[in-house]
């Protein structure tokens, strides 16, 4: 904070007297945890499990469309126009 903004002499003047102090030091009981264990925390997780299953098959289902046979004319039902089909 070595810029002379309005900012940064609000922050001295009010947290002047703790910002120059060194990193207190972990109790005994509660040591830092090493760099490499906290990057597993942030590693990336599915937080659905058995979502992108369900996407995929929801996926598959749209993919498949009801065909009618060449010449036959049939109303379709809104699951078979979404091609959503059932089973």
């Amino acid at each position: 904070m070595s810029q002379n903004t309005p900012e940064s002499r609000a922050a001295w003047g009010k947290y002047g007297d703790i910002l120059t102090l060194e990193r207190p030091a972990p109790p005994a009981r509660h040591p830092r945890m090493p760099a490499a264990s906290r990057a597993k925390l942030f590693s990336p997780f599915a937080a659905l499990r058995g979502f992108d299953d369900e996407l995929s098959a929801e996926s598959a289902q749209h993919r498949l469309r009801v065909e009618a046979p060449a010449g036959a004319e049939r109303d379709l039902s809104p699951e078979e126009e979404c091609g959503i089909l059932s089973g």
